[in-house]
């Protein structure tokens, strides 16, 4: 995170003998991952792509009560906010508000939620930002398709949904 941090080094033989250095970091990494999972962890598979491109990024680990601020999300170009197995509340109101909000100013996200659809269904957010006209049910959220007049062009989707843990939703 951007700030000053102090690192002060003590010999533990002489304590009388120390250094210290002062680090000033001066903008965040050009990344934002939030980690938003609950139950399954795969923040490792993120992390490691990113790496392997050699991309810098800072991490933001989210629970039911702690999510990135505005403020947080708006010193980022790019986020990547992965919710993994969260049925119980992938990407809150208040969340998706603050996205939008953040997309509005040109931030760039992406988003990985299996069960925002579920939750949410075609919401304002989802259709307005995600570009997700409606979700269509089978026996659970399976298939997706664009809105209409997605810049991903016409005719196209629906998609079927690949979940990488099981699908109970």
């Amino acid at each position: 995170q951007k700030g000053i941090h102090t690192i002060r080094l003590v010999n533990r033989a002489n304590p009388a003998i120390s250094a210290q250095v002062t680090l000033t970091s001066k903008t965040p990494a050009p990344i934002l991952l939030v980690d938003d999972e609950r139950f399954y962890n795969y923040e490792e598979r993120y992390q490691q792509a990113l790496d392997e491109a050699a991309l810098g990024y800072d991490t933001f680990v989210a629970t039911n009560e702690r999510s990135p601020s505005l403020e947080t999300l708006y010193k980022y170009p790019t986020v990547i906010w992965f919710t993994g197995y969260d049925w119980f509340q992938p990407v809150s109101e208040v969340e998706q508000s603050q996205l939008a909000s953040y997309l509005d100013t040109g931030g760039r996200l992406l988003l990985s939620s299996q069960d925002l659809l579920d939750l949410h269904g075609a919401n304002p957010f989802v259709q307005t930002y995600l570009g997700v006209q409606r979700p269509l049910w089978t026996i659970t959220a399976t298939d997706v398709a664009p809105i209409v007049g997605s810049p991903l062009g016409q005719d196209i989707g629906p998609f079927a949904l690949d979940y990488p843990i099981p699908n109970w939703s």
